[in-house]
């Protein structure tokens, strides 16, 4: 049976050799490292642990080959493993830019209504935060289903295009986002007690919660939840941003200089009411008429309103008054020929306030990085 052995295993054997010549001896040792059966030879005892150190050294050298190839292998694996996993990962990734260009420029989820649900590109920024597809998808959707509501039951002649509704959402993102931005830089934040105070406030409008619950599921497929989120919270945080302006004393002193100004020019007839009214009034319902709130009944205004009307002719118009609306300069107006109730009055008003926020926004948004990917028609 021809030997096998390793070359350490030869080395070792030979140096052995050195001192006996015993060749069975190295016979034995050869079979004890190959662990076979050996017959029982008497040896000298000087060679006895010598013999069985020799072999057990061997024995270990051949392990520790078997232990290193195995160890080999495991790495080879594992390198490959990390090879094939990179190569996925590179795959996904390419698919996804592949998947988002196509969503982004052909709007796919025209096509495909349900793909848009499970959206989760990006579609924007907006000073530096990033907007995604499902914020404005799922407003937009709301809108629809209102709108439909309303040409259903006869409401609306006519439901906006989708690019429209995607348009104004979008627009009404970036508002959103901007004025946020400056409320955490002036460290002005609506707080959860707030929110909740306007929504029961609401509640009682309403009479119950279930009632309100109801009136925003069916109107805008929201829960109470989404309600506080998308419309009540955004409204208090502009409500803090406008009074955060009209409480700084420079814009006061401002707003009173600027109404003084204005009813002095009416008076020196180098401006009519009319005129005036387009160029500053705030109250855009009332602007749109003119200036007149129409007929009404004495004790619909505020006081301090009412108060300065009281003492006007009809055709005078009154110096500035403020109210917790800010200042108005109001002109009595006759009543229609058709109404003889005494309790009622006609009058106009120009509403000038403190701080003009639709003028800020728009220059505010013009500070503002806005980029957007998503092609809207």
């Amino acid at each position: 049976m021809t030997s096998k052995t390793t070359p350490n295993s030869k080395k070792i054997l030979q140096e052995l050799n050195q001192y006996t010549e015993q060749k069975e001896t190295s016979h034995d040792i050869e079979r004890f490292v190959k662990e076979e059966p050996i017959k029982k030879v008497v040896k000298p005892k000087f060679w006895d642990g010598k013999i069985k150190k020799l072999a057990e050294t061997i024995k270990s050298a051949t392990t520790d080959k078997t232990n290193d190839k195995s160890t080999s292998n495991a790495t080879k694996h594992k390198i490959h493993y990390t090879k094939y996993l990179t190569y996925a990962l590179v795959i996904v990734v390419l698919l996804f830019i592949v998947y988002s260009c196509l969503f982004l420029l052909f709007r796919i989820d025209r096509q495909y209504p349900k793909s848009s649900q499970f959206n989760v590109l990006p579609i924007g920024l907006v000073d530096g935060e990033m907007v995604w597809f499902n914020d404005l998808n799922q407003d937009v959707r709301t809108l629809l289903a209102f709108y439909q509501k309303n040409y259903d039951n006869g409401t609306l002649t006519q439901i906006p295009p989708q690019a429209e509704i995607e348009k104004a959402v979008w627009e009404r993102i970036v508002s959103e986002i901007t004025i946020k931005h400056f409320a955490q830089h002036n460290n002005i934040a609506v707080t959860p007690v707030e929110i909740t105070n306007e929504v029961e406030n609401i509640i009682r409008e309403f009479g119950s919660r279930g009632e309100l619950e109801n009136f925003i599921k069916k109107n805008y497929i929201w829960n109470l939840n989404q309600f506080e989120k998308k419309i009540i919270a955004p409204y208090l945080l502009r409500n803090k941003v406008i009074l955060w302006f009209e409480q700084k004393e420079s814009v006061k002193t401002s707003v009173t200089q600027l109404a003084e100004q204005i009813y002095q020019d009416i008076i020196a007839n180098k401006i009519t009411f009319s005129e005036a009214n387009d160029k500053y009034s705030k109250d855009s319902a009332a602007k749109s008429r003119g200036g007149s709130l129409g007929t009404f009944t004495w004790g619909t205004m505020v006081p301090e309103f009412e108060q300065a009307l009281k003492q006007l002719k009809v055709g005078e118009i009154s110096k500035p008054v403020q109210t917790e609306f800010d200042w108005h300069i109001i002109r009595r107006d006759p009543l229609p020929a058709e109404e003889t109730d005494t309790t009622k009055v006609a009058a106009s008003h120009i509403l000038i306030t403190a701080f003009d926020f639709d003028e800020w926004l728009k220059t505010e948004r013009g500070k503002n990085n806005v980029v957007l990917w998503l092609r809207i028609p």
